[in-house]
């Protein structure tokens, strides 16, 4: 769940009590299934294509936003479907979409 979702959540439901479930569920997700394994190997393929795209068009005075539109579009290509993040900045005021948390620091 991101933390844009969960923040929703917490306003429309102001009088639930959260708890942190993540004792319970984080030994279950650690144990993955064969068709897990299969998604997270083909993800780390795409990513790795999308990452050598990126080296391969880097020029001097290309800009952050124009190297991740390089490496998103060759993971596209390659059959990535979302994309959730990039690490990719220079700086506390580059940052190519930053989270709402990333955003509040």
């Amino acid at each position: 769940m991101s933390v844009d979702v969960l923040d929703g959540l917490r306003d429309a439901l102001p009088d639930v009590t959260w708890q942190d479930c993540g004792p319970v569920v984080w030994p279950v997700r650690s144990i993955k299934s064969d068709e897990e394994v299969r998604r997270l190997r083909e993800s780390v393929r795409i990513s790795c294509l999308g990452i050598e795209a990126g080296f391969e068009a880097l020029r001097e005075g290309m800009s952050e936003r124009e190297l991740v539109n390089v490496m998103c579009a060759k993971m596209f290509e390659e059959g990535g479907s979302e994309i959730k993040f990039t690490s990719l900045y220079a700086g506390l005021t580059a940052r190519c979409g930053p989270t709402r948390r990333h955003a509040a620091r």
